[in-house]
């Protein structure tokens, strides 16, 4: 069973954290979805992501017109390295002198319109009130790896050098059980909230620490009980480079997490307030352009042909695996990916109209806001009417879920327009800067793909 994978816009191989992403993201595949359904599908592999990025818009003076924003001048030392809203957010909802109002950003994926009133973390992880769902202590370990979960969507624009694939590929793996980690750490505190104590916000912070590295180096155990006895020296240095990852990754971001709760308790909005319109700007300035001229280029642009022409051979080969292997196929689209891979099933080519698709997984998608528009060449401007209310999913998929987040604005319910398709809501801790690539971090969104195969 070959699983693909489609990336969507604003994606390049240039970028920084690209390969860290990609792999972090192949690492829960095998994992979560394969290694469960290899006694039912022996051929079950990953295969290599359909990689467009390359064909999409280029910036020729590269954005240098764009003004640097500086908003921590005004706040003074000790917060201006810190990037992590979250965390700001966080903080800034449970001060102890005005109750807790709701904010412009749905920051930690958990209501903040209440009368409850609390102070700092330790405080913010003892207030559970019975019956009310408002406060998740669990977010506390969200927001700290808020800075980890971003890098599941590529932050920085690159300088057109390809960075070290190899050894960013291994870190995303590292990376990828690291959060899978925190995320297990995160749900089992929402439970019980006394994991992590109270006696203060530096404590609790150690603490969080010590729970993830467990959860973490009980995730490399299975590993070592599978192993042959040959392997042990080659896996004695894997685990030993494995878990040094953890420590340096979680020492520098509960560093980072204790640094931001000394520095700014005395201004928390404000400088929650001046973090997020940096990011705000930051993003529309050079990630949102990126974005948009990627959809400019591929609904008016030239290069939009050579794309379809880049799905449609890497759906054809994947297709041709399949089939030799006499296993289904298994298709995943991130974002504006969803929409391309649409318009490949739906052109009219004459090469994937025999195509088998038993399941489609698509994650932050604007599909129906784009048959919405009539946007698509196979959009019929008379649907819908009195006859006919909702549009059929192509003939070639047997199955399509489509998940979404209310936190990514750039996701849209596809149920109401499609025929077929099942929603499926992601709420796991996700904000505004976060949301539209955590889905490849949440353990539900593979669980879920491995349910419904």
């Amino acid at each position: 069973m070959p699983l693909v994978f489609i990336h969507g816009v604003n994606t390049r191989d240039t970028d920084p954290d690209y390969f860290v992403a990609m792999s972090a993201r192949r690492k829960q595949f095998e994992d979560v979805v394969a290694k469960k359904l290899l006694p039912r599908f022996p051929k079950f592999r990953v295969l290599r992501d359909i990689y467009w990025g390359d064909l999409g818009v280029k910036f020729r003076w590269k954005l240098t017109s764009i003004p640097e924003t500086r908003p921590w001048e005004s706040l003074g030392p000790g917060i201006g390295d810190l990037d992590n809203p979250a965390l700001l957010e966080f903080i800034g909802a449970y001060t102890p002198d005005q109750p807790v109002k709701g904010g412009d950003l749905e920051t930690l994926g958990s209501p903040t319109d209440s009368h409850v009133l609390v102070e700092g973390l330790a405080a913010a992880a003892k207030k559970k009130l019975e019956g009310d769902k408002l406060v998740r202590p669990g977010d506390i370990v969200r927001a700290v790896f808020t800075p980890e979960a971003r890098r599941f969507d590529c932050v920085n624009l690159g300088d057109d050098q390809k960075p070290d694939a190899q050894q960013l590929s291994a870190d995303g793996e590292q990376l990828a059980l690291l959060l899978r980690a925190a995320s297990i750490v995160a749900d089992r505190v929402d439970d019980t909230p006394a994991l992590l104590g109270t006696s203060s916000d530096a404590a609790l912070l150690d603490k969080i620490q010590q729970l993830v590295y467990a959860e973490y180096a009980a995730q490399l155990a299975p590993a070592e009980d599978e192993a042959a006895e040959e392997d042990w020296e080659h896996l004695g240095k894997f685990y030993e480079k494995a878990k040094q990852f953890a420590v340096d990754e979680l020492s520098a971001l509960i560093q980072k997490a204790k640094g931001a709760v000394a520095s700014v308790r005395q201004d928390v909005p404000r400088a929650a307030t001046l973090v997020a319109l940096q990011k705000l700007r930051d993003q529309v300035s050079q990630r949102g352009l990126r974005f948009l001229g990627d959809v400019f280029v591929y609904l008016h642009g030239s290069p939009s042909g050579e794309i379809v022409e880049r799905i449609r051979e890497g759906i054809l080969a994947a297709a041709g695996i399949a089939a030799e292997n006499e296993e289904p196929l298994v298709v995943v689209t991130h974002s504006f990916g969803t929409e391309i891979f649409y318009e490949t099933l739906t052109n009219g080519d004459p090469t994937v109209q025999n195509l088998k698709v038993a399941l489609w997984a698509s994650a932050g998608a604007q599909t129906s806001l784009f048959a919405e528009m009539a946007l698509f060449g196979s959009s019929d401007p008379a649907l819908p009417n009195a006859s006919t209310k909702t549009l059929a999913i192509p003939h070639q998929v047997t199955k399509w879920i489509n998940f979404y987040d209310a936190a990514d604005v750039l996701s849209y319910l596809h149920a109401p327009v499609f025929a077929g398709v099942t929603d499926i809501e992601v709420r796991n801790g996700a904000d505004l800067s976060t949301a539209h690539g955590h889905y490849f971090l949440t353990p539900k969104f593979y669980e879920e793909i491995h349910d419904h195969l």
